[in-house]
C-alpha cells in the first residue's frame, strides 16, 4: 500500500501585516483634531466678541477676562497633562488614560463648552471658557503624543509637521 495523501504545505506570508492607517491618514487625523480643538475652542469665540461688545452684552473689560480665563484653562490643562503620570502613580484607583479616548472626550467637551457660550448666563461664561481651555489643552497634548508616536512607529516621523499645519 502507498503512503496516505498529505496536505500540501501552507504558504504563510513572511511580511508583517499592513498598518491599520497610512502615515498620511494619521497625520491628517492629527491635523483635523488640532484644527477642531483650537478652531472651535479658541478662535470660534473671537469673532463673536465685537458683536457682543456692540450689543452691550459685555464690555471690553469682561471680554478681556473671558479671553484670560481661556488662556488660564490652557495653562492648567497643560499642567494637568504634565502631572498626570505622577497623579496616576499616586492614586492607583484612577483608570489609565488612553490617548485616543482623551482626545475624543476633549473634542466633544470643547465643542459642548463653546456651544454653552450661547446660553444667556454671563456669570457662567468664565467657567465655560476656562473649561474649554482645559479641554483644548488635553486635545493638543494627547493628539500630539498619539500622532507623533504612531508616525514614528511607521517610520514616518517626517510627517509630524503636517499635524500642526491645521
Amino acid at each position: 500500500m502507498g503512503q496516505p495523501p498529505t496536505d500540501p504545505p501552507v504558504h504563510r506570508p513572511t511580511h508583517q501585516r499592513a498598518p491599520l492607517a497610512s502615515s498620511w491618514t494619521i497625520a491628517l487625523a492629527g491635523m483635523l483634531a488640532l484644527s477642531t480643538a483650537m478652531g472651535i475652542g479658541r478662535f470660534a469665540f473671537t469673532p463673536l466678541l465685537p458683536m457682543m461688545l456692540h450689543d452691550g452684552v459685555i464690555d471690553l473689560n469682561a471680554a478681556s477676562w473671558l479671553a484670560s480665563t481661556n488662556y488660564l484653562g490652557y495653562l492648567v490643562g497643560a499642567l494637568l497633562c504634565t502631572f498626570q503620570p505622577t497623579l496616576w502613580r499616586r492614586f492607583q484607583a484612577l483608570p489609565p488614560v488612553i490617548s485616543t479616548y482623551a482626545v475624543r472626550c476633549g473634542l466633544v467637551a470643547t465643542c459642548a463648552l463653546t456651544l454653552g457660550m450661547s446660553l444667556n448666563v454671563p456669570a457662567a461664561w468664565p467657567a465655560l471658557r476656562f473649561a474649554a481651555g482645559v479641554a483644548s489643552a488635553f486635545v493638543f497634548i494627547y493628539t500630539s503624543g498619539w500622532c507623533l508616536a504612531q508616525l514614528a512607529e511607521q517610520g514616518a516621523s517626517h510627517l509630524g509637521g503636517v499635524m500642526y499645519a491645521g
